[in-house]
């Protein structure tokens, strides 16, 4: 066990893991929502909520994994893991071509991504 007040690890490692562990879970699900929309036609609707459905579980889940590694400041740990998430998401967007993104989308984007990897590191 760390002292309190000490992280333990490495912050760089812990984090890096927490996002790789975030990015292939977050693969496994937009594959499988494909293969759904793709076998049964549904709107654009359900598939948007699907996908800020597997932006919130995905940050939960990998901003509980930082802070359970961090052990103190999970919160705060929660928060950099979904910031950082999104930011990479983002860029990618960016690098890829995705136009017209709106301003208050990406804003609640990064406060869903952001909260939600907070929350998880509460949790942890």
């Amino acid at each position: 066990m760390g002292e309190v007040g000490k992280e333990r690890g490495n912050v760089r490692t812990n984090l890096l893991r927490s996002l790789m562990f975030s990015y292939l879970v977050t693969l496994v699900l937009l594959f499988v929502l494909a293969l759904v929309v793709f076998k049964w036609q549904i709107g654009a609707g359900p598939v948007s909520g699907a996908i800020i459905g597997i932006y919130i579980a995905v940050n939960l889940l990998a901003g509980r994994m930082l802070g359970k590694r961090m052990g103190t400041r999970k919160f705060l740990w929660g928060l950099v893991q979904g910031s950082v998430y999104f930011i990479i998401l983002f860029l990618l967007s960016l690098l890829f071509g995705a136009g017209g993104m709106e301003v208050g989308d990406v804003v609640s984007a990064f406060f869903l991504c952001a909260g939600s990897g907070m929350f998880g590191g509460m949790t942890a």
